[in-house]
């Protein structure tokens, strides 16, 4: 994982068998976005749980 992404928490629950990794990005980056120029602040953020 490169930077600006880093794991910012990991819990293992062996009972319920469940593997969680947290994953975010340095506060104050700014990413490029399709269909403009140049890079751009974050705007939206939302906590996702994917399977």
């Amino acid at each position: 994982m490169a930077r600006p992404w880093y794991v910012n928490g990991v819990d293992f629950d062996a009972a319920g068998k469940t593997l969680t990794i947290g994953v975010d990005f340095v506060a104050g980056t700014r990413f490029p976005a399709a269909g403009a120029a140049g890079v751009h602040p974050v705007h939206d953020t939302q906590i996702k749980r994917l399977r």
